[in-house]
């Protein structure tokens, strides 16, 4: 009972902080930006946060109770896909972390791959409705994170790398 109680908690937990930081991302970068920081008291920034909070969680259900009656793609799928996405990140964390040749360019670039295979493929496999999808003879996960590495590399490469001054303060 208490691991099953322990992992409960951990995953209730990890729900209620992507939750809240949509909220707060939310309120700082979109509602903040254009209504100006100096003209909203705290109240106001905390209940435009609860108000996004509440926004996203409604949006995340109305689209779980619409994707399970209609018939198509499951949620796990659509899952699966987002996952892909994110894992797409990798070669960009790890070149920021170890690698002192990556240039603001490669970054951007890197994105940009990843987004673009993600788009692609997720059309080409019938917007997840084919399950068991395959490009080249691998998951697509592979082929976004073959594009995304080969962007960060060929563009970190050929543009100008960071200044000294930038490479002291992280290395």
């Amino acid at each position: 009972g208490f691991l099953t109680a322990g992992i409960m908690a951990a995953i209730m937990s990890r729900l209620d902080s992507r939750f809240l930081f949509l909220g707060n991302m939310c309120t700082n970068d979109i509602y903040l930006h254009y209504f100006g920081k100096k003209e909203i008291s705290e109240t106001q920034k905390v209940l435009t946060g609860r108000i996004f909070v509440v926004a996203v969680v409604l949006l995340t259900y109305l689209i779980a109770v619409f994707i399970n009656k209609s018939g198509s793609t499951g949620i796990f799928t659509l899952g699966l896909w987002c996952f892909s996405g994110f894992a797409a990140l990798f070669p960009l964390v790890v070149a920021a972390l170890y690698w002192k040749r990556v240039s603001t360019a490669g970054a951007v670039a890197s994105i940009a791959a990843a987004a673009v295979s993600w788009i692609w493929l997720f059309a080409n496999s019938g917007f997840g409705k084919t399950q068991d999808y395959y490009f080249l003879g691998m998951m697509p996960v592979a082929t976004m994170i073959i594009a995304s590495a080969l962007a960060l590399v060929v563009v970190s490469l050929v543009t100008r790398p960071p200044d000294e001054s930038t490479l002291k303060k992280f290395f």
